[in-house]
């Protein structure tokens, strides 16, 4: 009997492709951790506004990173996977909270 899987077929994403192992993942986590100490686990999925506030955060942590500061002050986190954090957070609030109707049709 030959053994079958579309997940090919069935355009599912490739999650084995996130770089689980990357530096980058790791800082990531990081900023996840400081969130829980912070606000408490998952919180950051349901916030009012979110999109808006997520990409005022994003750009400040960017322009933090941009002017020569590495690391946020009060998180001790890098500034750059403040942002990635941040813009995972926008997309997040994009398709749950702005165009859910739109992104379950699409997909």
């Amino acid at each position: 009997m030959e053994s079958k899987k579309n997940d090919r077929q069935d355009n599912k994403p490739r999650m084995e492709l996130l770089p689980l192992y990357s530096p980058a993942i790791e800082e990531l986590c990081r900023v996840y951790e400081a969130g829980i100490e912070k606000y408490g686990r998952d919180t950051w999925q349901n916030l009012e506004d979110g999109y808006d506030r997520y990409q005022g955060a994003m750009l400040r942590h960017l322009a933090a990173h941009q002017s020569g500061e590495d690391r946020d002050k009060e998180t001790g986190c890098l500034h750059l996977a403040q942002v990635i954090f941040n813009s995972i957070a926008m997309c997040h609030c994009y398709i749950t909270q702005i165009k859910q109707k739109d992104y379950e049709t699409t997909k």
